[in-house]
């Protein structure tokens, strides 16, 4: 199973292949999201692809960490089901770091450590902590 997160600000759906080829199913696959405050999050439709695949299952995750994602399918838990997905506020394009590890100058020496801060922010420039 590939799970993958995301950014904690957008929406985020499911694309869940049953191995069932006929479709039809939709009602028997379950997913119970809750976010890192351990709260469950209303997830949306699963749409039947009727090829055994289901698409859907739409969820906005509001706040950034780790959720857990429980599959079900038939009654029974698929495959390494739950799942622990982060979902994070930083976006890279926003974030930098600064520092003499990053800027160099002259405390520049090989082999000797050097300190350097990131600065994470959110797609807004709001720093993430």
């Amino acid at each position: 199973s590939a799970v993958q997160g995301g950014d904690a600000r957008q929406n985020a759906a499911f694309v869940i292949t049953s191995g069932v080829s006929c479709g039809g199913h939709a009602d028997a696959i379950k997913i119970v999201v809750e976010n890192p405050n351990g709260e469950e999050v209303e997830t949306g439709k699963l749409n039947d692809k009727r090829d055994g695949s289901y698409t859907g299952g739409v969820f906005k995750p509001t706040v950034p960490g780790k959720y857990r994602v429980e599959v079900e399918a038939f009654g029974r838990p698929a495959k390494d089901s739950p799942y622990d997905v982060l979902f994070q506020a930083a976006a890279a394009e926003k974030s930098f770091a600064d520092g003499v590890g990053v800027e160099g100058g002259d405390e520049a020496q090989v082999g000797v450590e050097l300190e350097f801060v990131i600065h994470a922010r959110d797609a807004d420039g709001n720093a993430v902590t």
